[in-house]
């Protein structure tokens, strides 16, 4: 009877240990699979910052895109500066003092730059710019045309033909942006124009600055 009972007691203490392993078994995979969701949860939420910020940096440089078009599309709208115009029908002078040339038929104006009625171009954008103009006359009187940037003569011809006369000249010039380019007839000068358009005015942006 007492083998008996030693042997219930001791098939008792074995269950019981067992059934401690167990529990002990379930706590540390309960701890273990705890420990993983915490690592993988910590996993994703770097990765979802990571990917916010890269998100945000893709919006910045395409915003950063969005401005260099925004500028390159001024700036090539700014770049198209042309103008063209030539005198009226008729004579103009001679003036007993230099006279501004209003050439008052416009061919062509891209940008609005020239003024026919004060025969001042007036550069839209800052930079370098080409000019030329054309004079003609009868002939038997003198002709001339004087170039101005601002307020200085950058350009002075004249001449006294006997026969038809005509002269061409041209320059390039780096001007600011309002700043101004006219001609003037000097004094005593005659110029002749006709549906040839012979006298004429023109100038162009070659590059903005």
């Amino acid at each position: 009877m007492r083998a008996f009972l030693l042997l219930v007691l001791c098939l008792f203490g074995t269950w019981t240990q067992v059934e401690n392993q167990a529990a002990n078994d379930s706590v540390q995979t309960s701890d273990q699979t705890t420990s993983t969701d915490l690592r993988c949860r910590d996993e994703l939420r770097d990765m979802l910052v990571e990917q916010r910020v890269q998100l945000q940096n893709t919006r910045a440089e395409l915003q950063t895109l969005r401005d260099k078009v925004a500028k390159l599309e001024k700036n090539n709208a700014d770049s198209k500066v042309a103008f063209s115009a030539s005198l009226s029908t008729g004579s103009t002078g001679p003036f007993n003092t230099e006279t501004p040339l209003v050439y008052n038929k416009v061919l062509t104006n891209i940008s609005g730059g020239y003024n026919k009625i004060t025969g001042i171009f007036m550069a839209p954008v800052k930079g370098v710019y080409y000019f030329r103009f054309t004079a003609f006359n009868k002939g038997g009187e003198w002709m001339g045309a004087n170039l101005y940037h601002d307020d200085q003569k950058i350009l002075s011809n004249g001449e006294r033909s006997t026969g038809h006369g005509f002269m061409a000249n041209a320059l390039i010039l780096q001007m600011e942006k309002g700043g101004l380019v006219y001609m003037r007839l000097p004094e005593n000068c005659v110029l002749h124009n006709d549906h040839n358009t012979l006298n004429t005015f023109s100038g162009f942006l070659l590059y903005a600055l």
